[in-house]
């Protein structure tokens, strides 16, 4: 048996020594709370496309509409309008062309589906022979799906006095993976985003679990092309407000902020990913749990 000199004993209980102070520091640092990343479920790009099925099969025209089976290439070039859809990575999309009864100039009322829930977003053009179009949006259809939208693009049809050529476009976003909360979340703190002043905490379990709620249900925002139109703000000025999810020892697992420009929340799980969520009256649904009004994010 080999014995060793006093040397190398000596750098052995160094070696030894280092890895036990190591692991005591590592056992007492608090600990990163992992990234849930949850999957879309099988079938969801399949249900979106059914889903825009049945946006257009819901939209209830004016009495006369005609359905056109095939269009021509210069009619799809003609009602060639915006692309909504273009920020967005994972979507599906429907299309049907139409001839449409027109009543004098109120080309843009005519363009109204009816589809339950449905709101205008924006309207285009004048119902001069330049392309008239209105954008319905239609709340998102559960965690996975949505934006989704409706949008109608029409002219006046230049072969046949008193109608509209038309284009249905029906989109429905769908979100390949999203950000779970850690289970281990016990609090919640609200804070200023100006200055970091906190104006709530919540940490009663019912009171809790209906901010986690809000934050879980909001759809996800994959508009990674978009381009946004910022408003005018001043030098230093920071609106909306930041979110603390904090463990039963304190430790901060989770953060969420309302951002700037987008109408998002960004949500930044500790030592993992960060995820867009649309904000879609969240601040409303936070001020109703914590009893008081809250700074607008824009």
């Amino acid at each position: 048996m080999r014995r060793l000199t006093p040397s190398a004993l000596l750098a052995t209980a160094v070696v030894l020594l280092g890895g036990v102070v190591t692991a005591l520091a590592a056992a007492g640092a608090p600990r990163a709370a992992p990234s849930t990343v949850l999957r879309a479920p099988a079938g969801t790009a399949a249900r979106a496309a059914a889903d825009t099925a049945a946006m257009l099969a819901g939209a209830r025209l004016a009495p006369g509409s005609v359905r056109i089976a095939t269009p021509s290439r210069q009619l799809v070039a003609a009602l060639h309008g915006p692309y909504f859809n273009q920020p967005f990575v994972t979507f599906a999309t429907a299309r049907q062309y139409w001839t449409l009864p027109s009543e004098g100039s109120a080309g843009p009322e005519l363009l109204a589906p009816r589809i339950p829930g449905a709101s205008v977003s924006v309207s285009w053009g004048d119902g001069s022979p330049t392309i008239t179009g209105v954008q319905w949006d239609l709340p998102p259809a559960g965690r996975w799906l949505g934006p989704r939208w409706l949008a109608i693009n029409a002219i006046p049809d230049p072969g046949a006095a008193g109608r509209w050529l038309a284009l249905l476009e029906a989109t429905v976003v769908w979100t390949p993976w999203r950000l779970e909360l850690p289970g281990s979340v016990r609090a919640v703190v609200v804070r200023r985003a100006q200055d970091g002043a906190v104006l709530a905490r919540v940490s009663d379990p019912a009171r809790l679990a209906r901010v986690l709620a809000a934050v879980g249900a909001l759809a996800v925002d994959d508009a990674t092309h978009a381009v946004y139109s910022c408003p005018s703000i001043a030098p230093g000025v920071r609106p909306g407000v930041e979110l603390s999810f904090l463990s039963a020892a304190g430790d901060v697992v989770a953060t969420a902020a309302t951002e700037f420009c987008a109408p998002d929340l960004s949500l930044h799980i500790r030592g993992g990913r960060t995820q867009q969520l649309l904000l879609d009256g969240f601040l409303g649904r936070l001020e109703a749990v914590v009893g008081r009004p809250l700074p607008a994010a824009l």
